[in-house]
């Protein structure tokens, strides 16, 4: 028996160090964006979970015992990056121990990296200037481009980790650039009629989306960014908003729909509020959904007035 147990042990080693390489590996993600995109490139090879549900405000969110407890258990984790979570995600990921997905560590991965960023602000930067984020605007998710360079972050991170399946998810990463470049070209499509109108927006998440379509974006309602604008302020932009012929004021779900309504009051210009992010909960449930639904209904918004 010994010696059955001796000419084996090369063969166990051998299904056990196979069954190891073979197991997916634990990838979170702080949005349901970021984890749509892992799962795209990873496959088979990783599982993937999202601390957000797509439904918060991501920059609004507490560093509660369930995302430290999932992120203890990570062999990687993916951040928005630019300071999007950073009233959270650093305390979650000093309070996870967990040495491979702190910054610097082979499972860390930041997917803003290489981004051509919006917004940028040089100069000082305090609280007192609002939600303010010195190396651009973090919202670039919405833009199919833009996406596929945070895709390429999370690539190198999974070829860093599991190298034998390099092969695989240098494939998934072309799959998924040829289908994001048709993608955008389908919306491009759906939004060309749109490219005279001028849009609002209430906080500046769509800069990105604009951006990418060549539709105009005449500001934002809010003066300081993640803080509801005064009556001044209202009154200010509904003027001005008359001025320039603006046909629509674009907010995310979570925006206050009261100051919304005050504006169009004021203004005369309507609102409509849509999901900026892919939903673990309903039909918004994978990237080319979450484009389509931003497309439709600013175009049916905008037709309509």
């Amino acid at each position: 028996m010994k010696r059955l147990a001796i000419l084996f042990a090369p063969l166990l080693f051998k299904l056990f160090s196979t069954a190891l390489a073979a197991a997916p590996l634990n990838f979170i993600t702080t949005t349901t964006d970021l984890s749509w995109l892992a799962q795209q490139l990873g496959g088979e090879n990783v599982q993937v979970t999202a601390l957000l549900s797509g439904a918060e405000d991501p920059h609004y969110v507490d560093a509660v015992p369930g995302y430290i407890h999932l992120v203890s258990n990570a062999d990687a984790i993916c951040i928005v990056g630019m300071d999007l979570e950073i009233g959270w995600i650093p305390k979650v990921l000093s309070k996870s121990a967990n040495a491979q997905v702190q910054p610097g560590g082979q499972g860390y991965c930041d997917s803003s990296v290489g981004i051509d960023a919006l917004d940028v602000i040089s100069g000082r930067v305090d609280r007192s200037m609002g939600d303010v984020h010195p190396d651009g605007n973090p919202h670039y998710h919405l833009s199919p481009s833009h996406m596929l360079q945070a895709g390429e972050n999370i690539l190198g991170v999974l070829i860093k980790l599991q190298p034998d399946n390099a092969e695989v998810f240098i494939q998934n990463f072309e799959t998924l650039s040829d289908s994001l470049t048709a993608l955008q070209g389908e919306i491009q499509t759906k939004l060309d009629p749109l490219k005279p109108y001028k849009f609002l927006e209430y906080h500046k998440d769509f800069g990105y989306f604009f951006d990418a379509y060549g539709l105009n974006s005449v500001g934002a309602l809010e003066a300081v960014p993640g803080v509801p604008p005064s009556a001044g302020r209202l009154a200010k932009t509904s003027i001005s908003a008359k001025k320039e012929g603006v046909q629509l004021l674009v907010a995310s779900s979570h925006n206050p729909t009261k100051v919304l309504q005050r504006f169009t009051t004021l203004s005369g210009v309507p609102f409509i509020k849509v999901s900026t992010s892919i939903q673990t909960h309903g039909d918004i449930n994978d990237y080319a959904a979450l484009q389509h639904h931003l497309a439709e209904s600013i175009l049916q918004a905008a037709k309509q007035n």
